[in-house]
């Protein structure tokens, strides 16, 4: 589904935070990246999710080489995927339900179709009582709830997770793992970035760690 081949990723001259780095994203696969703060998860992540340019190397998202696409094409193939950003990115002048439903929304689905899955999912992540809530005043663990089940909510082939449970209680991202785990079992592809030992021993999957722009993939 993503490829990866001898891909260096560079800020500048003096910081290469990938270095001739080869893998795989399999369909229906689940993966961790794991690395220390500042080892470059979420520049890979962001790689993947075509948001990043490699500046080596070759990156190919279901298929397409993504340097040889256009701007156009690579914001269908993005709706292929979906994205829980560390600073949740929700749109401050919607409500909770209309941030989730968003991704919907912007495919053209009349509300008819999608309305129950919204509110049943608000249920599954514990934020049915912000349903009508704007993010101005969510914690943070409830906007990163919110950000995760816009994520999921249309059902994407593949979702990349930027530290998905980290700032949520132990309850909380046990609920969010296992959701994750039955969207894999659907046939959708993840790809979790965490530091989240708990996580990564709760549900063992291979792991893709980042160390010195190398990787090492533990399976």
């Amino acid at each position: 589904m993503i490829e990866l081949k001898n891909v260096s990723l560079r800020y500048n001259l003096n910081r290469e935070i990938l270095n001739n780095v080869s893998f795989a994203i399999e369909p229906g696969g689940f993966y961790y990246i794991t690395g220390s703060s500042g080892a470059g998860k979420t520049s890979l992540l962001k790689l993947l999710f075509l948001s990043l340019k490699p500046s080596d190397g070759k990156v190919s998202v279901f298929g397409h080489d993504i340097s040889k696409i256009s701007n156009y094409k690579k914001q269908l193939l993005r709706r292929r995927i979906g994205f829980v950003f560390q600073d949740f990115r929700l749109l401050n002048h919607l409500t909770t339900y209309e941030n989730i439903a968003l991704p919907l929304r912007v495919r053209g689905e009349d509300e008819i179709n999608y309305k129950k899955d919204v509110i049943e999912l608000l249920k599954w992540v514990d934020l049915e009582h912000c349903i009508h809530s704007k993010p101005e005043v969510l914690s943070g663990g409830e906007k990163q709830r919110a950000a995760i089940a816009r994520a999921v909510i249309g059902s994407p082939e593949i979702i990349l997770a930027d530290e998905p449970t980290g700032n949520v209680d132990p309850d909380i991202a046990s609920r969010i793992l296992k959701l994750f785990l039955e969207l894999n079992k659907l046939g959708t592809s993840i790809v979790i970035a965490t530091h989240d030992t708990a996580i990564i021993k709760q549900i063992k999957k291979p792991i893709i760690e980042l160390k010195n722009g190398k990787i090492k993939i533990q399976k």
